[in-house]
């Protein structure tokens, strides 16, 4: 399964995962004009989460964290923002990474961080 294809399938299981704890999905895989890609947007208990997704298939490797960068994953929020204007005043924004390792075509592991720029 080529790069792309791997992505694809692990946002759509990202997608479920978070569906089946309540959250509701408000987009996925938008694209800004300056080329930002956003994995997942989705709504949780009043807060706006934006979710990075990553894949491996290389079980000796374990989770790839990504390790997003919180300006970059700022900035794409807020072009997100700018472009959909959502509903409401205030809005209280999280992030999220969701990590898979593909252990075959049906199964998973998932590793979901809330609030990976938290202190606490």
């Amino acid at each position: 399964m080529n790069k792309e294809e791997l992505h694809r399938r692990a946002v759509k299981a990202a997608t479920q995962s978070i569906l089946r704890r309540g959250y509701e999905v408000i987009d996925t895989d938008w694209e800004s004009v300056c080329g930002n890609r956003v994995d997942l947007v989705a709504e949780d208990n009043g807060e706006l989460v934006f979710i990075e997704v990553t894949e491996s298939e290389d079980l000796e490797s374990g989770f790839l964290d990504g390790n997003p960068n919180q300006a970059q994953m700022e900035i794409m929020a807020a072009e997100w923002l700018a472009a959909s204007s959502p509903a409401g005043g205030d809005l209280k924004v999280r992030f999220d990474t969701i990590s898979l390792i593909v252990l075959n075509e049906q199964r998973a592991f998932f590793r979901h961080h809330t609030n990976v720029f938290s202190q606490a």
